[in-house]
């Protein structure tokens, strides 16, 4: 379930063992690259960002350390290409949100050459049977998300998106 695995690396990305937590960085890396919506959607969850920033302090340090780093740039780049490219993106506000709350309290992004795209292009030429699927696959995340909150708010939203 990609709610679980999402909590689950933000857990290990505070490790005190700085390898489990840079490799626990680079397979969330990885896992945004390579999974659709569904995953993005889990990425952009209040809980899953208040997890990933939980050891950031007030005011930023003057050198921040490889995780920290880490952080900032998935963030920035999550801000920058999923949360701006998706056909989805009014769904990922949160990453916006975090973003804005991190530069507000003056965490910066070093400028890092690009070596590879942060998150696969979502502007693939596709055919209107793929585009459906994705649509379907889309919809279905996010009602089980909705679902799986069980606010009353989201629940009478999850009845909604079952009626459209």
């Amino acid at each position: 379930n990609d709610q679980i695995a999402a909590m689950t690396i933000a857990r290990i990305v505070n490790n005190h063992n700085l390898h489990i937590a840079v490799l626990a960085l680079a397979l969330l890396e990885t896992l945004v690259q390579q999974c659709g919506y569904a995953f993005h959607l889990q990425i952009a969850i209040k809980e899953f960002l208040n997890e990933l920033v939980r050891r950031f302090l007030e005011r930023p340090p003057p050198f921040p350390g490889p995780v920290m780093s880490k952080i900032l740039e998935l963030i920035y780049t999550w801000k920058d290409t999923i949360c701006s490219e998706s056909r989805w993106k009014e769904d990922l506000g949160n990453t916006r949100d975090m973003h804005r709350l991190l530069t507000f309290k003056g965490y910066r992004l070093r400028e890092l050459p690009r070596t590879q795209p942060a998150v696969a292009s979502t502007s693939n030429l596709k055919s209107a049977e793929e585009l459906e699927e994705e649509d379907r696959e889309a919809q279905a995340a996010k009602l089980q998300e909705l679902i799986r909150r069980g606010t009353p708010r989201d629940l009478a939203a999850s009845a909604q998106h079952t009626r459209s």
